[in-house]
């Protein structure tokens, strides 16, 4: 059963819907348009897709209450990392999108790192060891197409990450 939403927002997980991407994505474009170039560089975007691994057996097997329990834990985990430098949206299910504003691949490599042993170091559920896959692209955003196609790319990338073994990082 999908979590209840007040204003887009996640109740649990205060974390922003995925239907509130289409604001967002507008509203940046008026904001933060890439027109300003700083040594041929343009002002980036840095998206992360995150999986929580084998949510469904959490579900399943502890009950919903836990599985609500871990997904509060995993968004608590994403804004320590991302405050005042990303949004981020539940994106379906156990998915989160974080949208990471002007940060350089080595921050931004850091901070999934940190945010997987973040995941990882999570004691919910007993014996049991909650992980997260996740799949990043860094790309320039200059309009709606470019948008979704990076949050694809990333997508892309989550599901490598899942295929090969999960807990792990595909980047770039």
């Amino acid at each position: 059963e999908e979590i209840e939403q007040i204003e887009g927002v996640g109740v649990i997980l205060g974390t922003q819907h995925r239907k509130k991407i289409v604001e967002y994505v507008n509203e940046y474009l008026k904001t933060e348009k890439p027109v300003i170039k700083v040594d041929n560089v343009m002002n980036l975007k840095r998206f992360e897709d995150l999986n929580i691994d084998h949510f469904k057996n959490i579900n399943d097997t502890f009950g919903h209450d836990k599985g609500d329990h871990v997904l509060k834990a995993v968004s608590n985990c994403i804004k320590l990392v991302s405050v005042g430098s990303a949004d981020a949206f539940r994106w379906g299910g156990e998915e989160f999108l974080i949208i990471f504003k002007d940060t350089d691949k080595d921050k931004l490599l850091n901070k999934v790192n940190t945010l997987q042993n973040l995941i990882r170091d999570l004691n919910i559920v007993d014996n049991y060891k909650i992980t997260a896959s996740f799949g990043i692209i860094y790309t320039d955003i200059e309009d709606k197409n470019s948008f979704y196609s990076a949050v694809s790319k990333a997508d892309k990338n989550l599901y490598t990450a899942k295929k090969t073994g999960r807990d792990k990082v595909v980047a770039f």
